[in-house]
């Protein structure tokens, strides 16, 4: 029982009283005023007569085409920008083991991946895809499907549906 003791004297010494000092106010001097300048009017002249021109307002026409088989095209309109913002790709192939296909649009390859989604066995399997892409063709440019090359479904049936708009070439923003 001799640890009893030191228990009492441990116990006792977190049981005294604390003595804590009141907080000291501390004066806080007034906020100084902030001058603030005068204010001046604004005047805005557009008259209906002459309205401020606004030259990044350009139509957008919506287009969509199709492209079927390896001998299809489709031409931009020369005074027109033609941005392409989805494609929906259908390949049918003899032949398994994969496929592939490009847009080819002003001497540029682009792949269009696409995936197998099921088969007709034996003459045909099928694959597809649909991207969203931002593919911009300049004016005047040929549009078409190009075959993957390398036995990549060659013989096959390409089709390919493009969605996108057409802005004109005097737009600021040639690429929108």
């Amino acid at each position: 029982m001799r640890r009893l003791p030191m228990l009492i004297a441990v116990l006792g010494l977190f049981a005294a009283p604390s003595i804590w000092a009141a907080p000291v106010p501390i004066p806080v001097p007034a906020p100084m005023p902030i001058p603030v300048p005068a204010p001046v009017p604004v005047i805005v002249t557009n008259p209906a007569t002459n309205p401020v021109e606004t030259i990044d307002a350009f139509a957008r026409i919506p287009v969509q085409f199709q492209l079927f088989g390896l001998n299809n095209s489709y031409v931009v309109p020369s005074d027109q920008w033609l941005i392409i913002e989805t494609i929906s790709a259908d390949l049918g192939c003899s032949q398994t083991g994969g496929a592939g296909v490009f847009l080819f649009a002003g001497g540029f390859l682009v792949p269009v991946p696409v995936s197998f989604a099921y088969s007709n066995a034996p003459t045909l399997n099928k694959y597809v895809r649909l991207h969203s892409v931002r593919i911009t063709v300049q004016p005047g440019t040929t549009v078409r499907i190009e075959s993957g090359g390398n036995g990549a479904c060659d013989g096959g049936t390409f089709d390919m549906h493009l969605f996108g708009y057409l802005i004109s070439v005097n737009s600021p923003s040639l690429t929108p």
